[in-house]
């Protein structure tokens, strides 16, 4: 007897089970499934990450890495056409309920010329930066409404303004409740966190300067940002001109449950960040009972403890009133849960 089995296409995917930093939700995602689908034979297949090409199991969910390692031009083109044969002969045998690629990028390439070849459906979900203009993937795709998921309502409209296609299905990121340590009601020693990679895109130069601001109202003002990146020498070397060595730390890279246990300490989220899909890590926070001061929030739609700052001056302010305010109260918000977005992507492929 055959199984049915969804082929997930993915840039990249946890190496191990330890390795939960790699794209937590699209981690988080896969157990659900597994969880929600016990007979469903699920495949995993990273393009580029892990570097090292090979099958392996993770957590009891066949994957296999083509370890391509995010090189382009001509090692892109032999990478895709590797990736073909091999998802080639697996669809060959007839089993393949479905396909879902994550992000309208090489992945969805692919899943568009099998879909194409053996009449599988194929769905793109599009995560973030895929939506922006300069994807010259969409004109290879291209993409039916129909087959694509936007993570958020702010990317299905950011999608349709850059290429005229309105996804027709949102299905938003989501937490899964019991990653997350017990609820905090008493101290919280961390003023101001910031969690995500150290990249121009997460502005964390303007995180400095926020905090540069806040110490002049509170001199013993505590924060932290949590996560790597190529900017790490130069933040830090503006923390040190800026005389923040004893208010802000970069705390690098470190286990997706060690970020949790770090937010349930914190007060407020500072998300600078210039451009979002939909925030996982918001929706970490405000389940972590944390307020946020944000750019770009997860919806169009107003949500409980976000507030929108268009600036430094608006986060400071926005920030120094919370931290002023003594009855300010932490609670748990579900923005909305893996498990939930889980049966929306069940119910689009008839599983």
């Amino acid at each position: 007897m055959k199984h049915k089995t969804l082929i997930i296409l993915s840039p990249g995917f946890a190496a191990n089970e330890a390795d939960t930093a790699c794209i937590p939700a699209l981690q988080q995602f896969v157990i659900q499934l597994k969880q929600l689908r016990p007979e469903l034979l699920i495949k995993v297949f990273a393009l580029h990450y892990p570097f090292k090409e090979g099958k392996y199991m993770w957590n009891g969910v066949e994957c296999y890495s083509f370890g391509g390692k995010n090189k382009r031009g001509i090692h892109a083109w032999y990478l895709r056409k590797k990736a073909r044969k091999h998802l080639n002969e697996l669809c060959k045998r007839g089993d393949v309920q479905g396909i879902l690629s994550i992000w309208m990028s090489d992945c969805a390439l692919i899943g568009q010329e099998l879909m194409k070849e053996f009449k599988t459906p194929h769905f793109c979900w599009m995560h973030g930066q895929d939506a922006r203009m300069g994807n010259k993937h969409v004109k290879n795709i291209h993409p039916k409404p129909q087959q694509i998921i936007a993570i958020s309502d702010l990317l299905q409209k950011e999608f349709e303004n850059n290429y005229g296609i309105r996804a027709e299905h949102v299905i938003e990121n989501g937490i899964t409740e019991n990653l997350f340590p017990k609820f905090n009601t008493e101290h919280r020693p961390i003023d101001v966190i910031g969690v995500g990679s150290l990249t121009p895109l997460k502005n964390y130069s303007h995180f400095i300067d926020v905090i540069a601001e806040l110490k002049k109202e509170f001199p013993s003002i505590n924060a932290m940002i949590i996560g790597e990146g190529l900017e790490k020498e130069m933040l830090q070397q503006k923390i040190d001109k800026r005389k923040l060595a004893s208010n802000l730390k970069l705390m690098g890279s470190m286990p997706h449950q060690e970020v949790l246990k770090y937010l349930s300490k914190s007060k407020i989220l500072l998300h600078t960040s210039t451009y979002e899909g939909s925030s996982g890590v918001i929706m970490e926070v405000l389940y972590s009972g944390c307020f946020v001061v944000t750019r770009i929030s997860v919806s169009l739609d107003l949500v409980k403890n976000i507030e929108l700052a268009a600036n430094v001056s608006e986060m400071r302010r926005k920030i120094e009133l919370m931290l002023k305010n003594s009855e300010l109260k932490h609670e748990r918000v579900i923005y909305n849960t893996m498990k939930h977005s889980t049966e929306k992507i069940i119910s689009i492929f008839g599983l």
